[in-house]
């Protein structure tokens, strides 16, 4: 009976372990679709952010990196919770170990001293020395996980580390471009005040030429007027000829700018492209990391399944012990 007793609060013990596995089970399914949800939102966000408008792709591609870094973080929380429960695990495997150790010291004093059950006895060691075996070969892959999920820590810190360099230099340029896109404003702003000064000169030559047609006209009286006004005609439209340079000029200008313009465009769109690769490694980690959950959820079932095998043992060594009571075999 004492015997009995002391097996209660392991066996109880063992269902509260097995509803903290299965609510772990549960939180990560939770967390991977969760992530699912988040990696389906980001595509979409990725395919508005190729539109046509530069202000509005600029608002998607920043909006794009801040879902990154939270996707980041999450995989990290999930591979933090990963390590948990293989250390979970490893105690739960060391307890087996402990409780098939005393099984087996348990078995080996029954067959000394009733050789009634040898034949039963044999059997129980054979389970639970291939149950043993099953510990082991578990052991070692919980072992495999946690390398597979510090190479995962790897390539997840690689990964934020490009996507940190990339943002660094996207925000550079784009901090030239607007510095650009600023000094074309104003060269324009200069060009249109020119044409306008230019269009007033050719108003006033237009009035000119008007005025010395109409005095031409009239009388070879006001011939000294009309060579004052040629002078002064030859004077504007020597302003003209300034004007006109100065305006070719900013045109030069204005065409050099925007080639620039263009040049810094152009590179700008190549590290987009480049952040766009960076996304595609992002989700081919998050494939694998996919893939070793399942893993890992079978090992959980297979855990499971040796949980309940113990559980039969000892329920047939309870019976044994039993019978072996009744009959003072001991």
């Amino acid at each position: 009976m004492a015997e009995e007793q002391e097996n209660l609060p392991s066996e109880t013990s063992e269902s509260e372990d097995q509803a903290s596995e299965e609510k772990l089970d549960n939180n990560s399914v939770g967390k991977i679709k969760n992530n699912d949800s988040a990696e389906s939102k980001a595509e979409s966000h990725d395919q508005e952010s190729f539109e046509p408008s530069k202000n509005k792709k600029d608002e998607n591609e920043s909006g794009e990196q801040s879902e990154v870094l939270a996707d980041i973080s999450e995989y990290r929380e999930e591979v933090e919770a990963l390590s948990e429960k293989i250390e979970h695990l490893k105690i739960e495997i060391d307890e087996k170990s402990e409780a098939t150790s005393v099984l087996r010291e348990q078995l080996t004093s029954a067959n000394a001293t009733n050789s009634e059950l040898k034949v039963e006895i044999s059997k129980l060691h054979n389970k639970i020395n291939s149950l043993q075996e099953e510990i082991e070969n578990k052991d070692g892959k919980s072992k495999e996980l946690e390398d597979i999920i510090e190479q995962k820590s790897k390539a997840i810190s690689e990964f934020e580390a490009k996507l940190e360099n990339q943002q660094s230099t996207y925000s550079e340029l784009q901090k030239e471009f607007e510095e650009k896109d600023s000094l074309l404003s104003e060269l324009e702003e200069k060009k249109t005040q020119k044409e306008t000064q230019l269009e007033a000169l050719h108003s006033e030559l237009r009035e000119l030429k008007n005025i010395i047609q109409e005095y031409e006209k009239t009388s070879k009286e006001n011939e000294s007027k009309v060579e004052y006004l040629e002078d002064e005609l030859d004077k504007k439209s020597e302003k003209i000829k300034e004007k006109e340079h100065e305006i070719t000029k900013i045109t030069q200008e204005n065409e050099n700018l925007s080639a620039n313009v263009n040049e810094l465009t152009e590179f700008n769109e190549m590290h987009l492209d480049t952040i766009a690769e960076l996304k595609l490694a992002k989700k081919g980690l998050k494939q694998q990391l996919e893939d070793f959950e399942r893993a890992q959820e079978e090992t959980q079932n297979q855990i499971i399944e040796l949980k309940k095998e113990i559980k039969v043992l000892r329920r047939e060594r309870d019976h044994y012990k039993e019978i072996v009571k009744k009959n003072d075999l001991l």
